[in-house]
């Protein structure tokens, strides 16, 4: 299991940094940026430690954007790299499977706990992010819904009628939309 591991950072001589320390120094101009990227890559050199060649870039944040622990960062927005992203959808695959044998109650149970862990980490995402990811999940349960009787395909037309959001919500559906409206809602008390 890959975990990541937060690294507090000192001021001072002879401080010695782990080996995957992770730093982004955001500069107004591409002279700053040159001139930062110089004074890292000396500080490092002194220091007997070495940049990753190909992970030290300098981007324009709002033309490229930029990948950082798990995050995108472009403009003035974050939401989950496509990786994490694809991640979170295999694990959730993996769980919703339409031949699943296990009731809807207890498929449920076991998608909200990855749900909830995925949330308490990128829940500082733009809200596009959880609508989308909420209807993708909504609709693999849909897909066993309809697989139990005895259709084929995916979830789709009048099955959004027959089992609307609210009949997920009234089953204990962890909801990343409405979390993550509840979240910014504490934060501006």
């Amino acid at each position: 299991m890959n975990r990541e591991t937060h690294v507090r950072f000192c001021e001072g001589l002879g401080v010695r940094f782990p080996r995957a320390t992770r730093l982004v120094i955001l500069c107004r101009t591409q002279a700053e940026a040159d001139q930062a990227l110089n004074v890292v890559q000396q500080w490092t050199a002194e220091a007997g430690l070495q940049l990753h060649p190909t992970k030290t870039c300098i981007v324009h944040v709002d033309r490229e954007g930029f990948d950082f622990l798990g995050y995108h960062f472009k403009r003035h927005y974050r939401w989950p790299r496509e990786k994490s992203r694809k991640k979170l959808k295999d694990t959730l695959r993996r769980k919703t499977k339409r031949t699943n044998g296990h009731s809807l109650e207890y498929i449920i149970r076991d998608v909200n706990t990855t749900l909830r862990g995925w949330f308490g980490y990128f829940k500082h995402s733009h809200k596009t992010t959880f609508i989308r990811l909420d209807r993708w999940t909504r609709g693999r349960l849909r897909s066993i819904l309809r697989k139990r009787r005895k259709r084929r395909g995916r979830g789709r037309g009048r099955d959004h009628q027959r089992w609307p959001n609210a009949y997920f919500a009234d089953h204990g559906l962890f909801s990343l939309q409405t979390a993550h409206a509840a979240a910014c809602q504490s934060s501006r008390r």
